[in-house]
């Protein structure tokens, strides 16, 4: 009884999808084209490459090898891209023994890879586009900074020192007024003026990792990886709530207008919550026992979330109005930042 009230409180978030309508998936392009993708990206962090998934048929369509070491993935479609030909660019974060210092630059029709170098700043992470322009924040952790990046021109164009050490991942507000980074080490979030004012922070709690905000763009919500615990601010830093997660709430993110979901790396599973309520809604179990659930990406629509398992190499397609995993892709050794894509 409990898993059919959780489902029906779920099919109320999502409005008028069904699973069981027959309507196929919007994939919509992660960039906010207005056309459907077509393919969905995943970077394989051991085998340096991003792949090149076909939606429609589940294969592994391409293999780009982008440098040692990357993470994590954003898109552009043809019609959003300064080159007109659709684009992913690519963070090179590398390993202790061996940091990265780069961004790959990635022409998804012609293959091809141009690196934009980003020294003295080592450790790239984490990358969100910057609406209405034609830059990409970047996370460097290994100098507590953001960078804003011309990824065109291949330029640092803006720094943004933090106070918390090791800024992991970074989301762009909707109207690309403000960005908020997480920090690892310094257990915060620190909210970035995009139009020059003075950075603010505030305190989450250790290991704060996953981050996102809201569609509406009125609350951050950030976990916390070693409290299990997830935080939510209002749009200048105000904590509202704090919401216990399952183990490890290693990614938290948006799903369609009125759920945020996060992916619980300890416990192999990720929850629903609804943005209104902050209640859990449904929590979803994945297959395979053992796994370490990390990258997540939910389509612009919400009616799928894409969860990459590093440990078994595979990415989980859910289909989130039934609460259960659709689809599994086989995506390497190591599969992570993951990003969706219209081709041609």
């Amino acid at each position: 009884m409990q898993r059919i009230a959780t489902l029906s409180l779920l099919s109320v978030a999502l409005g008028s999808f069904s699973a069981g309508s027959g309507a196929q998936p919007g994939y919509l392009v992660q960039a906010g084209a207005a056309a459907q993708a077509t393919h969905l990206l995943v970077v394989d962090k051991s085998a340096g490459e991003l792949l090149i998934v076909d939606l429609e048929s589940g294969d592994v369509t391409g293999r780009i090898a982008v440098g040692f070491e990357p993470h994590e993935v954003v898109a552009l479609a043809a019609e959003d891209s300064p080159t007109g030909s659709p684009l992913a660019i690519v963070s090179l974060y590398g390993t202790g023994q061996q940091p990265g210092s780069e961004l790959a630059v990635v022409d998804l029709l012609e293959g091809t890879v141009r690196r934009v170098a980003l020294e003295p700043y080592g450790r790239p992470h984490g990358l969100a586009f910057i609406p209405g322009s034609a830059a990409v924040l970047v996370t460097v952790e290994a100098d507590d900074t953001v960078l804003t990046v011309d990824y065109q021109r291949g330029e640092i164009t803006a720094a943004w020192q933090v106070e918390a050490r090791l800024p992991h991942l970074v989301v762009a507000a909707a109207e690309g007024d403000a960005a908020y980074a997480s920090s690892i080490v310094g257990g915060a979030v620190t909210r970035l003026p995009l139009n020059g004012d003075e950075p603010e922070s505030a305190s989450v709690g250790a290991g704060a990792e996953g981050i996102a905000v809201t569609p509406d763009g009125a609350e951050v919500w950030v976990g916390s990886n070693e409290e299990n615990e997830l935080h939510v601010f209002s749009d200048r830093l105000t904590q509202l709530d704090v919401l216990p997660t399952c183990g490890v709430p290693i990614r938290v993110t948006s799903v369609g207008q009125e759920l945020m979901a996060v992916t619980c790396m300890a416990d192999n599973r990720v929850q629903l919550f609804d943005v209104d309520s902050h209640e859990v809604v449904v929590s979803i179990e994945l297959p395979m026992p053992g796994g370490r659930p990390v990258g997540t990406l939910a389509s612009a629509d919400g009616s799928r979330l894409f969860v990459a398992d590093t440990a078994h190499g595979r990415v989980y397609e859910i289909d989130v109005a039934a609460a259960s995993v659709l689809r599994t892709f086989e995506t390497g050794v190591e599969p992570d930042g993951l990003a969706l894509i219209r081709l041609p």
